[in-house]
């Protein structure tokens, strides 16, 4: 964590008070190739935000507009809007700015009702206020960012909007193309029993999560047992859950999610109602569907090239081999399913593969032993469906009934 302040802190640094500048472009556009207006797009370390315009384009720079919600101001102070001319203003301290950071207004208004503002920052910030969106899973297809930023400062480029999954991308730069976003539409959204909102995504006649699971209850409302010292694990044979390495942000979770045993899997009280754990069946089908509807990285309709296709966008260990999951995470995630590879817990215990495996449970069993799960590997280029030990700490993904 010192590591990662320290980093962060480095960054902001070098975005914020060199002479070089950071700029992409780019069109937000929905999967039929139409463009989508009023996009939050952000990137996350250097804080610039904006949203994309009547024809989805959006330009991300130090010049780029805020977007706050209701909530605290920027001096933590309840925030205050105006309109005039249709410009904007937020209210900081005594002060009423106008989108083009001159006017000043003398009049605000509240704005408990609203959704997002779009304002500009008084002053490029590396503090930047933090942006709530509404829970979404992660993107969809992209290709190379432009930006004009010095090689050595890596950005994420999030993208969101409501009605459809959130977009979120490594930016590369010094790219020779603008960045084209392609966002997948949402198939609404499902609650757990923590209150935890998940978006999902319609495959074929499958509606699945498109995030992972990360409930601390049952859905009757009875906590699942949270483990997290290895000898309380190893070879444990009744349900246990926990967070990857003691990982607790928030944020994290969301990203991450929760790893769960088989044994918790065979309670059949983690899915919500109209919900379930997917059986092999449901693997089979979703894999025939993706094969089918040419999501292979190659564009064939035959083998099993899907990975790409279901995997997210970010933290993957980058792979040489052509088609994997790990070459080239730009061209990931094209079904919207978002993949992230959290790793696993041996059952020992141990902890491991984060970055580089994704592995989500089913509800099938081997010889009373081993249980069944869908497996995304950041060398290879597949969707691989095998078995394991029961007391080893996989995640989970629903399929609706």
């Amino acid at each position: 964590m010192v590591f990662r302040k320290a980093a962060l802190a480095a960054l902001a640094s070098i975005a914020f008070c060199s002479a070089q500048s950071i700029e992409v472009k780019g069109t937000v556009k929905d999967a039929a190739g139409g463009p989508v207006a009023g996009v939050l797009v952000r990137l996350e370390k250097t804080g610039y935000q904006t949203l994309s315009g009547a024809d989805g384009s959006f330009t991300l720079n130090d010049k780029a507009t805020a977007i706050l919600r209701p909530g605290p101001g920027l001096d933590g102070r309840a925030p205050q809007w105006g309109g005039k001319g249709g410009a904007w203003a937020v209210q900081r301290g005594a002060a009423r700015y106008r989108l083009d950071g001159r006017a000043i207004f003398a009049w605000a208004t509240s704005a408990a009702s609203l959704s997002i503002m779009p304002v500009t920052l008084v002053k490029a910030s590396a503090a930047a206020p933090a942006i709530a969106t509404s829970a979404s899973a992660i993107p969809s297809t992209a290709t190379p960012a432009t930006s004009t930023a010095a090689a050595g400062i890596p950005d994420i480029l999030f993208a969101g909007k409501t009605g459809f999954l959130a977009y979120r991308s490594a930016v590369v730069t010094a790219a020779p193309a603008a960045l084209e976003i392609r966002l997948v539409a949402s198939a609404g959204v499902l609650k757990d029993a923590d209150g935890n909102e998940y978006q999902t995504v319609k495959l074929g006649n499958q509606v699945w999560l498109a995030e992972h699971f990360r409930s601390t209850k049952y859905i009757d409302g009875t906590a699942i047992p949270r483990v997290q010292d290895k000898a309380g694990w190893a070879n444990r044979a009744t349900p246990a859950f926990c967070s990857y390495n003691g990982m607790a942000d928030a944020d994290s979770l969301k990203r991450f999610g929760l790893l769960y045993n088989w044994h918790t899997i065979n309670t059949k009280k983690l899915a919500p109602d109209g919900w379930r754990v997917p059986a092999e069946a449901d693997w089979t089908a979703l894999q025939n569907y993706l094969i089918g509807a040419g999501y292979n990285f190659d564009g064939t309709t035959s083998g099993n090239k899907i990975g790409k296709a279901m995997a997210g966008m970010t933290d993957w260990a980058t792979a040489a081999k052509a088609g994997a999951i790990g070459n080239d995470q730009s061209k990931n995630n094209k079904s919207g399913f978002g993949g992230v590879p959290t790793g696993f817990r041996d059952q020992g215990g141990g902890f491991t593969s984060m970055g580089s495996r994704c592995i989500m449970s089913s509800t099938a069993t081997k010889e009373n032993t081993f249980g069944y799960f869908g497996d995304l590997d950041a060398a290879s280029e597949t969707l691989r469906y095998s078995d394991d030990w029961m007391s080893m700490g996989f995640l989970v993904r629903l399929v609706k009934n």
